[in-house]
């Protein structure tokens, strides 16, 4: 409020002079006195040319700024001063009348007449200083009411696991500090810059939860392998999921996991990108003749032993119709192939994408960016997932602030999965 008070006090004080001038016909032009419209209009017209423009009235420079207005069939203008001091105020108008009276057309065909002389005004027309104060009231308790919604609209926001976690009602796996190394675009976070190490780590904490849970719901081959397909997707774009799902996949492969990364966005593909891949194959291209080209899958090895990408291939025309088609099968195929199979999808809410591929995998990982995501739109994600009958297996919170890190620095033990490290 103090702020409001002081701008307005610091406004220039404004002075304001009046005068009015009566104009009438001239009588001398007899028969040939020219219509009242003609008249009225030219009495306008000549108002007009009288106002200040660029601190002149027509060829001279005024002190204030100079306004005309008609009333009364325009038969008076009225001419109103405004300037800084009374003197210049006073000074504006008496220029304006003079040029008035000065134009060739009131010798011609109107006469007139000062009515209303112009006086020295002795008060200033800047608001008073209770007014002023008014005013500023009225501008701080505007700015407190808009401060107070911005904050409530911010707190109508998942900022923590402890939001994130009771809205989706599912295990908490971890969260991923900010990390500028992957924030520019979906990336693979650079394992030699120590400054991408706590992102990596965190990566890492939730490779171990994800394999307690493979343990824990005994989803194992013959083999005694545990086996998962885990779709990761987000309520809503902008969540950073692509660039998870990939780095997710680097820290399986890296402790001797096959893993196999399918990119199921086909409106928004990334992974091809991620990875430095083609995209002229992938999922799209793909028969849909009951899965036997998908055995094949047409997945391509990448720089990173054990690690394989089925991009997403051309853009269809049906995104959803695609995956309806095609994905039951493939996910039979794939599951075959690799001992983890993560599926990158679009956003929850938007499209219908991830909610035809949920029923087909063995469990669905729900990640939020904090401050990003509202929980009215989380809540409807979680909805339409029990919908379909999937298994919300966790959540992740993406790019928490040091805040938080510092909270919760070991996210492994924000979850009940316990188990050793894979």
């Amino acid at each position: 409020m103090g702020a409001a008070v002081v701008a307005i006090s610091l406004q220039d004080e404004e002075y304001e002079a009046h005068a009015a001038i009566a104009v009438f016909p001239q009588s001398e032009l007899g028969d040939n006195l020219p219509s009242a419209d003609t008249l009225s209009l030219l009495v306008g017209t000549l108002a007009a040319r009288v106002e200040s423009r660029d601190g002149r009235v027509l060829d001279q420079r005024v002190p204030g700024s100079l306004q005309a207005s008609t009333e009364g069939g325009r038969s008076i203008v009225r001419l109103l001063g405004t300037a800084s001091t009374p003197e210049a105020a006073a000074e504006t108008v008496r220029v304006g009348i003079a040029k008035f009276q000065d134009f060739p057309e009131v010798d011609t065909f109107v006469g007139s007449q000062v009515i209303d002389q112009v006086d020295v005004p002795q008060e200033s027309s800047s608001p008073s200083e209770a007014l002023k104060l008014g005013i500023a009231l009225i501008i701080a308790l505007g700015a407190t009411i808009l401060a107070a919604l911005a904050a409530d609209r911010f707190r109508q926001r998942i900022v923590s696991a402890e939001d994130l976690s009771a809205i989706a009602d599912a295990p908490f796996l971890g969260a991923l500090p900010r990390a500028r190394s992957v924030a520019r675009g979906p990336k693979l976070a650079p394992i030699e810059d120590r400054r991408a190490l706590p992102y990596l780590e965190a990566i890492r904490a939730i490779r171990t939860n994800l394999r307690a849970f493979a343990q824990a719901d005994a989803v194992v081959r013959s083999g005694g392998h545990p086996r998962q397909q885990i779709l990761v997707t987000s309520a809503t774009e902008g969540q950073g999921k692509s660039t998870f799902v990939a780095n997710l996949a680097v820290a399986f492969a890296q402790v001797g996991i096959d893993v196999l990364v399918v990119d199921a966005d086909l409106r928004h593909p990334q992974q091809h990108e991620i990875f430095d891949l083609g995209n002229d194959h992938g999922l799209t291209t793909l028969d849909d003749d009951n899965g036997n080209r998908a055995a094949e899958l047409d997945a391509m090895p990448t720089h990173i032993d054990l690690l394989r990408v089925l991009p997403a291939g051309p853009t269809p025309r049906g995104a959803a119709d695609v995956l309806h088609v095609r994905f039951p099968s493939l996910i039979a195929a794939a599951r075959n192939t690799a001992r983890v199979v993560l599926v990158d999808s679009p956003p929850l809410v938007s499209v219908s994408d991830a909610r035809i591929i949920a029923p087909h995998v063995t469990g669905v990982l729900l990640i939020a960016a904090p401050g990003k995501e509202q929980p009215d739109e989380v809540a409807a994600a979680v909805s339409q997932l029990r919908l379909v009958g999937a298994n919300l297996i966790g959540t992740v919170l993406n790019g928490s602030s040091a805040r938080f890190e510092h909270r919760h620095p070991d996210v492994s033990q924000r979850t009940p999965l316990e188990a050793s490290p894979v």
